[in-house]
């Protein structure tokens, strides 16, 4: 802490006038400083950048594929067990599942697709973007 005080004073030092500015403090003179005049307002759009939808490669759309039938081939498999009379966690056992996958395959009326991965879901600042921004 010692180190960073001691560098930045010299800073803060040098950029006194400015700072003082900044702050609306009283100048040496007595006079109020002028207030500094805002800047033009940008808006949350600027600074948050969109980012492009995710390509995938034929390579990595046939792996997605590949995935995909030996989820429906084990989806298919779990339901057949369960008709058979298999307990829960015996089906998981044989295809080395989580009980939880076993039961969630069980309860769904139809194959469950994987849902699309969202690029950017909003943060905890969201809401205060624009405030920052035209701070």
């Amino acid at each position: 802490m010692q180190n960073l005080a001691d560098t930045l004073l010299p800073v803060f030092e040098a950029h006194a006038k400015l700072l003082r500015e900044a702050t609306g403090e009283v100048a040496p003179s007595g006079q109020p400083l002028p207030a500094a005049q805002p800047a033009a307002a940008a808006r949350a759009e600027d600074v948050t950048p969109a980012l492009p939808p995710p390509r995938q490669s034929p390579k990595d759309q046939a792996q997605s594929e590949q995935r995909r039938v030996a989820r429906l081939e084990c989806f298919e498999r779990v339901r057949e067990l369960h008709n058979k009379g298999w307990p829960l966690r015996a089906i998981g056992r044989e295809l080395g599942l989580n009980r939880g996958t076993v039961r969630k395959f069980l309860r769904a009326p139809a194959f469950p697709e994987r849902q699309p991965r969202v690029l950017r879901q909003p943060g905890v600042l969201e809401s205060f973007v624009p405030y920052l921004v035209e701070r």
